[in-house]
């Protein structure tokens, strides 16, 4: 049986302007899987790089069964006008909508959708294809979940699949250096009123040290990375996880400058984790600080206040790593 096709869209965000282009991780992780699994055939467009008239041109020679649409909430008004232009130019083609956006409404997105995919969707699309679904009476939704057993590990993933984009367009750069995005945990346990994730994935889970350490050598070996920018909503969530990364990090020589994010709580309560960040390559920590107001803190439930966000900050720049604030 022939195999289907699906073409990936990641959306066009004007905000990679300002912080750095960079590739979409979902969609390269949601290809990676369908393409180990045999489960069809996958390419991916970043409209970031890429006109209308491309995107046009490249469903006419991939001839896809299917078209998915990535968008964030700031993203989900150019998806719309996306795909309402490819329904008109191919008005046989199924549409899917996925990313965070479309998780966070539970799928209630434009009818132009035919399809929705909820959460970590990678399994869901890959057995979805395997089914041979061509029609359906009313809207399809795909809802992700882990392999049976496997939820609490992201090593059954594939690496993403940069292979379908072109790395050396991205321009993104850490200390000056040509830089790529990795992620090694998903989830966070928080619950900070301003945030997606508990609604997105508060479930953490995330990969082997061994699998870390390999992406990041992949990454630097084929395409050239130089430095990295951690994605990990909470990067020191577990100390004793992030310092063993570490060390495997200096013992393998990864050689990788790299940005993180975490909160002032971990800095904290193991403040000599900022050397050894710095030894294994890191240049810059992001925190969430949020707010100079300690009231504020509190209503945003962030569990965090004034004292401890200067105090963590003040440790890192002792340790000779910079510091970005988030702020709302």
């Amino acid at each position: 049986m022939t195999k289907q096709r699906l073409l990936l869209v990641n959306t066009e965000d004007i905000f990679l302007k300002c912080g750095g282009d960079r590739i979409s991780l979902g969609s390269l992780y949601i290809a990676a899987y369908v393409r180990q699994q045999g489960a069809g055939e996958v390419g991916v467009m970043d409209m970031n790089h890429h006109s209308p008239a491309d995107l046009v041109q490249r469903i006419k020679d991939f001839k896809p069964d299917f078209v998915g649409i990535s968008m964030t909430t700031p993203q989900y008004k150019e998806g719309k006008r996306l795909a309402y232009g490819i329904k008109a130019a191919f008005p046989n083609i199924p549409l899917m909508a996925g990313g965070p956006h479309v998780t966070a409404v539970n799928g209630d997105v434009d009818p132009v959708f035919n399809i929705v995919a909820l959460g970590e969707c990678e399994k869901a699309v890959a057995d979805f294809l395997s089914y041979h679904l061509t029609s359906f009476d009313k809207r399809l939704v795909l809802r992700g979940e882990a392999p049976l057993g496997l939820d609490k590990t992201l090593d059954w993933l594939p690496m993403p699949a940069r292979d379908l984009v072109d790395m050396k367009r991205y321009s993104l750069t850490i200390a000056g250096l040509p830089a790529a995005t990795v992620m090694t945990q998903r989830g966070c346990p928080f619950s900070c009123v301003f945030c997606s994730e508990p609604v997105l994935n508060k479930t953490f889970k995330g990969h082997s040290v061994e699998y870390t350490v390999r992406e990041m050598e992949h990454v630097r070996d084929t395409y050239g990375a130089k430095a990295l920018i951690i994605y990990d909503d909470v990067f020191v969530l577990s100390w004793q996880r992030t310092e063993a990364l570490c060390k495997a990090m200096i013992e393998r020589r990864v050689g990788l400058k790299y940005r993180a994010t975490t909160r002032a709580h971990d800095i904290i309560r193991r403040p000599q984790l900022v050397d050894l960040l710095r030894e294994s390559g890191c240049v810059e920590l992001c925190l969430g600080v949020e707010s100079g107001s300690d009231e504020v803190l509190k209503i945003s439930d962030k569990g965090m206040d004034v004292k401890t966000n200067e105090a963590a900050i003040k440790r890192i720049k002792a340790g000779g790593v910079r510091v970005l604030s988030y702020l709302i």
